[in-house]
């Protein structure tokens, strides 16, 4: 299986369309094995939906659709079913890329640690898109006060950059850690 780490994971639509990819042997092609996200509601929808993958299709317990049904809370669901419970909560951070309370080296550090020794790996994810979106920028200039310079939203990409760019620069001698061959010079400016 190609690891796979989803960043500005929403509730999960990415993961779950690498997760039902299946190779020619049946078997899943992809492992989400990070997803990140920082709105708490998408969250526990993400790790409520990583908690359900850990079950072989078709076999998710009962109690997950009387969840569903409003018959059970989640944490009697995740109580029922630790490990499960405990892979989904290590396959998932809670987390606001971009925010200065967060250095990219944390980030770093839990992406490696979620790889694990793997070096070939996919990177998906959905970053906000309100700052540079036409919907998106009509909407901020009718903001009183609103400043585009100030607006985090607008650099998040370098989040995929600087992911990456730790990807290439870990492998520089390998095209495989730079697939596009792009120079280090090119990296250190777009970073």
């Amino acid at each position: 299986m190609i690891p796979v780490v989803d960043i500005f994971a929403g509730p999960g639509g990415l993961s779950e369309g690498f997760s039902s990819v299946r190779d020619g042997k049946g078997q899943a092609a992809f492992d989400v094995v990070l997803s990140v996200e920082k709105e708490l509601h998408e969250f526990e929808t993400l790790r409520l939906r990583t908690f359900f993958r850990q079950f072989p299709t078709g076999q998710a317990p009962d109690d997950y659709y009387r969840f569903l049904c409003g018959e059970k809370e989640v944490s009697e669901l995740y109580e029922r079913h630790p490990s499960q419970s405990a892979i989904a909560s290590a396959k998932t951070w809670r987390a606001e890329l971009g925010h200065e309370d967060l250095p990219s080296w944390r980030v770093s550090e839990r992406i490696d640690r979620a790889l694990g020794k793997c070096r070939d790996w996919v990177l998906i994810g959905g970053p906000p898109c309100q700052a540079y979106s036409v919907a998106g920028r009509s909407r901020n200039q009718a903001k009183n006060g609103y400043n585009p310079e100030t607006d985090i939203r607008q650099r998040l990409y370098v989040e995929y950059l600087q992911i990456l760019g730790d990807s290439w620069t870990e492998s520089r001698n390998s095209t495989a850690g730079n697939p596009f061959n792009l120079p280090q010079r090119m990296l250190q400016l777009l970073l």
